[in-house]
């Protein structure tokens, strides 16, 4: 029996999905994020085989039995003089496995449509759109990374927002919302600067921890705070801004399939009707078929030059 493993590292997990060749999941096991950017080379490996090692020990199967993996790695191939290093740790980590290698953005375009062309708009810890259109041609907006206040959108960036506007409504720059007694009440500041020693000093200034304050961000917008309806609006905005730069780089004829993938989306119409609200007339705005680590399956099959066929599609709905 031949099996198809799919490898979705983002900026906060790595999960891993086993298929058999019909396109039934066998298992799904979760690792820490082999992000080499966040956490160095050797952690990359080590988390890889640490998850490769508890799917093999929950499925039963040998690596032998695995013909081809695809592995979407956050950051993969943004930086050239890194990929040497990047190479090496994903040798070590996947020691044994055929496998092919990419961004993690090609496992949420893949996951969401179904491997159909179409633009897919990642917003978890980072953002990044990608599209794929009917003659194969490849078109990426975003993904610069967090460093300049880029990755718009996405789940770092709303929590970066929040902490902004807390600030400016600690000083007198803004009128105070409830965010701000939120801020106070659910951080226990006994001085609106311990949020320094939060961030700083307690968090070290993670970004998987920030980006956890889109959690914050959500029920804030859910009890009506206006600062957070417009951060979610701006983020809104700026993920349909990547996608429309994108429809507007290669033909994808009078109507393009435009589908997500990542943690921001679990806010549902928070974030979906403003990006519907900005996106371009051509968009059609469709849900995810498949999470990212399933459109690794999928492009592992492909690789392998296996035709994924409506009846693999169908089970691996079925199963998911």
């Amino acid at each position: 029996m031949k099996y198809y493993l799919g490898i979705d590292s983002g900026g906060t997990k790595t999960k891993f999905t086993l298929a058999d060749k019909q396109g039934n999941i066998v298992c799904n096991v979760m690792s820490q994020t082999t992000n080499y950017l966040q956490i160095g080379y050797d952690l990359v490996a080590s988390n890889l085989q640490e998850g490769i090692q508890d799917l093999l020990e929950t499925s039963k199967i040998k690596k032998e039995e695995i013909a081809k993996t695809f592995i979407g790695l956050a950051s993969y191939g943004e930086i050239k003089a890194d990929s040497d290093k990047v190479e090496a740790c994903l040798k070590k980590g996947l020691d044994g496995l055929n496998f092919i290698a990419g961004n993690d953005n090609l496992c949420g375009w893949s996951g969401s449509l179904a491997g159909k062309p179409g633009i897919n708009i990642v917003s978890g810890t980072g953002s990044i759109a990608y599209g794929r259109n009917a003659k194969n041609q490849e078109i990426r907006c975003g993904g610069w990374g967090h460093y300049f206040g880029c990755d718009e959108g996405s789940a770092y960036w709303i929590g970066s927002r929040l902490v902004k506007e807390f600030t400016h409504q600690s000083d007198g720059r803004s009128a105070k919302t409830m965010l701000y007694d939120y801020f106070v009440s659910n951080y226990m500041l006994r001085d609106d600067f311990d949020l320094l020693d939060l961030m700083v000093n307690q968090w070290k200034m993670d970004r998987t921890k920030i980006a956890q304050l889109c959690r914050t961000a959500t029920e804030l917008a859910q009890m009506g705070d206006k600062v957070a309806l417009d951060i979610f609006d701006d983020a809104g905005r700026e993920l349909a801004n990547m996608v429309n730069t994108c429809i507007h780089q290669i033909e994808f004829g009078d109507h393009v399939a435009v589908s997500y993938s990542g943690g921001v989306f679990k806010s549902g119409d928070l974030i979906l009707k403003p990006m519907k609200k900005y996106l371009h007339p051509s968009a059609v705005l469709t849900p995810p078929k498949f999470e990212p680590a399933i459109g690794g399956v999928i492009l592992a099959m492909t690789y392998d030059g296996r035709k994924v066929t409506d009846s693999i599609i169908q089970h691996l709905m079925k199963t998911q």
